[in-house]
């Protein structure tokens, strides 16, 4: 976010102070009007800023005020007030900073900016000619296109953006959160968690680690019972774990359980009673859930405890049991994750509403209001999409409180393109491109704990994304307004000469009518 404003400032700084630098002049002090060139950078960023300030702050209020979780309140309290802190900072601290610069620009000190003073002519020159060897031949591509095949491009553009964010809201819609269901819960207890810490006070050594399969499995199969135990084998191979391991199958019959006419209390014994869910489905008993168990040595809950956990996260995964997951409350949130994928759903709904209402109350325009909601909407439904397709965010969304400040990390680069497209648009890559290496390359990093491949994929994703929206899909959404527009005017243009032809050719009738009426009586008279 700090990064985004920046880059923004900057390049709005060296914009205007080439916008107030004669190039006919060679002395800097005459040239550099430091009042006139301080408020235009700040007229040209403020009221962006300040737009997304207020839209942060109004979001993260009301869902502190909704939230019932302690969580996702703290979270949200505490990014009001650093948004508020900073934008206070960048009214007061990086005004003065912008200052100090530019004075001593005047004096010929020290330049802090990057810009070259028009004296340079050689690194002016070389400047041009690299700007017209590296661009000029795809510009001049580019204009020579048929404006027939440009509309056509643009317009598939902006149909594709469209079904984007279709069907990324569809698949985050999709994320499956059945497993923290109250019907999939121990029945002897009113939460997991206490559940667990019931498990961990009756075989007093460390928290239990619960592994739970949401789907039905044929746990008569001798494959998927080898499947079961070799997860339990995996687990107590732990360095951090057991040898304690509670799995039903080994004591229960499970012919007998599928196939008995006794109703279903009386089938499932009290040793497994809190271990399956069976449910009466077409005249048939199906096994609609199981849990088995293994343990800590302790509850520390330290590196080699998160390693643990991460290392069980991955064979879960690598096993061809379908939806397997393991539990501990080494992590907190497991029972919330219904709760948390509602008020991520909330935090997005209220992002993108708050948005287009103080755009377009601040701006007065509806047709930026509505490209911003649009890009805001691809931005987060795409990055969390793309989390869900690739990266199994669905029992794992509990573990990701970072997902609660997604929205806010781009918000200002939107806003400020949109308003801002022809001005600076390059100046975001920069920032975005810097991001995406230094990303690529903490991938390389031997860090297991999951959220920390979340933070890293989610900023990845987002910024993919944003440089996408920014260089093609908001240029192409412009081009065809634009088009449409021009159209418009045509249109009204040609209907006004129309009417105008008109009413000249009516008044001529009508002129000639006067001048042969008064000859036709003379004539009468005579």
């Amino acid at each position: 976010i700090e990064c985004m404003r920046v880059s923004i400032i900057c390049g709005d700084y060296h914009r205007i102070i080439e916008q107030h630098l004669p190039q006919s002049s060679t002395n800097v002090s005459t040239k550099i009007d430091i009042e006139k060139i301080l408020s235009s950078i700040l007229k040209s960023s403020r009221p962006y800023f300040l737009s997304s300030t207020l839209i942060q702050m109004i979001v993260f209020i009301i869902m502190s005020i909704i939230s019932p979780m302690p969580c996702p309140k703290y979270l949200s309290i505490t990014l009001v007030v650093y948004v508020f802190i900073n934008y206070l900072t960048h009214c007061t601290f990086f005004s003065s900073c912008l200052i100090i610069t530019l004075k001593r620009i005047k004096s010929r000190r020290h330049s802090l900016s990057c810009l070259h003073l028009p004296s340079d002519y050689y690194i002016k020159d070389r400047k041009k000619s690299i700007k017209n060897t590296f661009f000029q031949l795809p510009m001049k591509l580019f204009e020579n296109i048929d404006p027939k095949f440009k509309r056509i491009f643009t317009g598939f553009i902006c149909l594709f953006s469209i079904i984007f964010v279709i069907c990324s809201l569809w698949l985050i819609l999709s994320i499956d959160t059945r497993l923290f269901d109250d019907r999939f819960l121990p029945r002897n207890s009113s939460s997991l968690r206490s559940y667990m810490k019931s498990q961990t006070n009756d075989y007093d050594i460390g928290p239990v680690i619960m592994f739970v399969i949401p789907q039905t499995v044929d746990y008569t199969n001798a494959t998927n019972r080898l499947l079961i135990h070799r997860m339990i084998e995996k687990c107590q191979n732990e360095t951090t774990t057991n040898k304690f391991k509670l799995v039903w199958i080994d004591h229960e019959d499970v012919t007998d359980l599928l196939t008995s006419k006794d109703s279903i209390d009386i089938r499932i014994t009290p040793y497994s009673q809190n271990d399956i869910i069976l449910s009466e489905e077409e005249n048939k008993t199906v096994l609609k859930a199981s849990r088995f168990y293994c343990q800590y040595k302790s509850i520390k809950g330290d590196r080699e405890d998160l390693r643990t956990m991460n290392n069980l996260y991955t064979y879960t995964q690598q096993s061809p049991i379908p939806f397997i997951f393991p539990f501990s409350l080494i992590f907190q949130h497991y029972e919330a994750l219904g709760q948390i994928r509602l008020e991520m759903y909330l935090l997005i709904l209220i992002m993108v509403t708050i948005t287009f209402v103080a755009i377009f109350l601040i701006f007065a325009s509806l047709k930026r209001a509505l490209l911003i909601i649009l890009h805001l909407l691809v931005l987060l439904s795409g990055s969390l999409a793309c989390l869900y397709l690739f990266h199994n965010l669905s029992f794992n969304f509990a573990n990701a409180p970072w997902l609660y400040i997604i929205p806010i990390v781009y918000l200002d680069t939107i806003i400020h393109a949109t308003f801002n497209m022809k001005k600076t648009k390059w100046k975001y890559n920069r920032i975005m491109f810097s991001l995406i290496i230094a990303l690529i390359i903490f991938s390389f990093f031997p860090i297991e704990t999951y959220i920390f491949h979340i933070i890293c994929y989610s900023l990845l994703y987002q910024s993919l994304i944003c440089v996408i929206s920014i260089n093609i899909l908001l240029p192409s959404w412009f081009y065809i307004i634009k088009r449409i527009l021009k159209q418009n005017k045509k249109t009204k243009k040609l209907s006004k000469i129309l009417i105008d032809t008109n009413q000249s050719s009516a008044i001529t009738t009508e002129i000639q009518n006067l001048v042969n009426e008064p000859n036709g009586n003379m004539n009468n008279n005579i």
